[in-house]
């Protein structure tokens, strides 16, 4: 297909193929590289933010059983419960128990039982003297506290019955050495847990999203979808989290999906095993591998501004190297034609060592050469052309010659026939 092409114009097109696979080769591997190590960070963020958020869960968690178990040794419960029927003693716990409430914010209320579940103190005295326990559920409850390995009976997060809002309920029990004689409990607002989880952002992931379920009892604990706080779970990919959880014993992962709005989601899920729950982030991939995507397209850019850039600076040295070779090339079809005036255009090429140079050097002496011989056969052209004449004259003076001789021995023939006769 080059066979008919200028040197220049193949050259130029190995050039531009060379360095378009090149470019492709280094954007191939030098994205694939770098959209490593930018999904791993963004995975990673999300990752980082997941354990955060389970770490505020825990945290917020155990400051409220520590509150509990704080309320439940104080002096002033267990003089009450030596004596329930002292009514200074009462007075004094009820004191207490309003003035430790007071110091706890994000609390429903807190109070004391005796181990019967009958309230002798409560943030809401209104209360006092109710039994909220009874059977089955009364010996549930006790053998819960006593079964319980940190000293605090949770519940989990519920209802309140009576402010409709998510709680996280909890119990103690209160000794006397070693025998339990009454029941400290409490309710911690679910809110305040809500507010620190939202306000635990990740840098660049503005439309991230999380959910707080409840495996054991498929159900939302906390959702972006305020409507669907504790509704039965029927997403598809919270649904798959329950069944790696509670069958494949995963207490992490991570899930790829198309959500129903048909855009692409990454999720990443942490297992809270000790407490039933499991917390998912979400966010859109288009936001996740955002950076990704800019340094594709950065990376791009920069590989076809690289390619032209090779392009246009080889083609303007081919064509100054092939402007010198250009005009050796019309010389040598002048030499050709035999054409062998002189030609100024390429004696600056003359004397060189490049291939230019070398090439007109030779042209430039075989056109020297053939001037010489040229020369030298116009010289000996004339000189053959004189003799010509010469010869010429001579042999017409010889053929007058031969012709006066010729009649000379015509008329001595005839005299000598003359004389005969």
């Amino acid at each position: 297909m080059f066979k008919n092409r200028k040197l220049s114009f193949v050259i130029a097109v190995v050039v531009a193929v060379v360095s378009a696979v090149a470019m492709g080769i280094v954007f191939i591997m030098s994205d694939t590289s770098a959209s490593r190590i930018l999904i791993e960070n963004a995975e990673s963020n999300m990752k980082t933010s997941i354990d955060s958020k389970a770490q505020i869960i825990d945290e917020y968690i155990t400051s409220a059983e520590t509150t509990l178990l704080t309320f439940s040794k104080s002096g002033e419960l267990k003089n009450f419960y030596m004596d329930t029927s002292n009514t200074v003693n009462q007075k004094i716990a009820q004191e207490y128990n309003s003035s430790f409430y007071e110091c706890i914010p994000n609390w429903e209320g807190i109070y004391s039982d005796d181990w019967t579940t009958k309230v002798l103190t409560h943030s809401t005295e209104a209360v006092v003297g109710m039994v909220t326990r009874e059977g089955d559920a009364l010996k549930q409850l006790q053998d819960s506290m006593l079964a319980a390995k940190s000293g605090v009976y949770n519940t989990g997060i519920m209802k309140s019955p009576a402010m409709e809002q998510l709680i996280i309920s909890m119990y103690c029990p209160i000794y006397d050495g070693d025998k339990p004689i009454g029941i400290a409990g409490g309710a911690v607002m679910a809110a305040g847990l809500k507010d620190l989880l939202d306000a635990t952002k990740i840098e660049g992931f503005d439309n991230a999203s999380y959910s707080l379920i409840n495996v054991e009892k498929g159900l939302y604990i906390f959702d972006a979808n305020e409507e669907l706080i504790f509704t039965e779970i029927a997403d598809p990919s919270l649904m798959e989290v329950m069944t790696r959880i509670s069958e494949g014993g995963e207490d992490s992962g991570q899930i790829s999906y198309t959500g129903d709005d048909g855009v692409d989601y990454f999720s990443v899920f942490k297992s809270l095993p000790e407490r039933g729950w499991a917390l998912v982030i979400r966010d859109t991939k288009d936001e996740i591998y955002q950076d990704v995507y800019e340094s594709r397209t950065k990376l791009a850019i920069f590989c076809v501004l690289g390619f032209i850039l090779i392009v246009l600076v080889s083609w303007l040295v081919i064509r100054l190297n092939m402007k010198a070779l250009a005009s050796v090339v019309r010389k040598v079809n002048k030499v050709k034609n035999l054409d062998l005036t002189r030609d100024t255009s390429i004696e600056k090429y003359v004397g060189r060592k490049s291939e230019v140079g070398q090439i007109a050097t030779a042209v430039d002496s075989l056109t020297k050469t053939f001037r010489a011989i040229v020369s030298t056969l116009t010289e000996c052209s004339a000189s053959l052309a004189g003799s010509t004449d010469t010869m010429s004259t001579t042999s017409r003076e010889l053929l007058d010659s031969i012709e006066n001789n010729a009649a000379t021995t015509e008329q001595l023939s005839a005299s000598i026939i003359s004389t005969n006769s």
